[in-house]
């Protein structure tokens, strides 16, 4: 009788402890809160064209054209006695979300050896750092390696009509708020060029969140 009421009480124990394991294992935990996530925005803010102004209605002028050399090699530009082309630019938003993402450029009058620089800012207007990652011009991306130097056919005709170097503002982190460093493009006219060409072409640049750039 004693055996049978140890027992019992074991059982009863046990039962119990398994009752309180069993209630521990399906307990649940809710955690209500609310997770915020950054946003990736920016704008280009400003725009600068070295040799912008058309010729007067005289000869020589105070404001000449420059040239530069196939290649840029070596990277210099320089005077010369003439005025004859010229540049202009507009920055559009083309998406339509408020923001100027895009340069809008055309090269007046332009001819071989002819070279302008466009010179963009951007201002980050997002909620988290970014990094500017590519250029695209036309659609062509430039990165800062291994090709730093593109040629482009800007008129249809299967010839190349100008080169582009991009030559600085990459790989800089701009926090939210914050203006990039000025990004600088050279623009330098080839020998295929049509004769007397306007030319227009497009700057975009890419943006990536900070921990997402890669180096190139």
């Amino acid at each position: 009788m004693k055996k049978i009421l140890v027992l019992s009480i074991i059982l009863l124990i046990s039962l119990a402890l398994l009752g309180l394991g069993y209630g521990r294992w399906t307990e649940m935990l809710n955690i209500n809160g609310t997770v915020n996530t950054g946003e990736v925005d920016w704008e280009f803010i400003s725009c600068s064209v070295l040799d912008k102004y058309a010729p007067p209605p005289y000869y020589p002028t105070t404001t000449p054209d420059y040239n530069a050399y196939d290649g840029f090699d070596p990277p210099v530009y320089f005077e010369v006695d003439k005025n004859v082309g010229w540049g202009a630019y507009e920055l559009i938003d083309t998406d339509e979300d408020g923001d100027k993402d895009t340069a809008n450029v055309n090269l007046n009058n332009v001819y071989p050896s002819y070279f302008n620089e466009v010179n963009l800012r951007a201002k980050n207007n997002g909620t988290v750092p970014i990094i500017i990652d590519r250029v695209l011009i036309n659609g062509h991306e430039i990165r800062k390696e291994p090709t730093p130097v593109i040629k482009l056919d800007l008129n249809g005709d299967s010839k190349y009509d100008v080169e582009i170097w991009w030559t600085d503002g990459f790989g800089t982190q701009i926090h939210p708020g914050d203006y990039s460093p000025t990004m600088t493009f050279w623009f330098h006219v080839l020998q295929d060029a049509p004769e007397g060409a306007s030319l227009n072409f497009k700057i975009q640049v890419e943006a990536v969140q900070w921990n997402e750039y890669v180096a190139p």
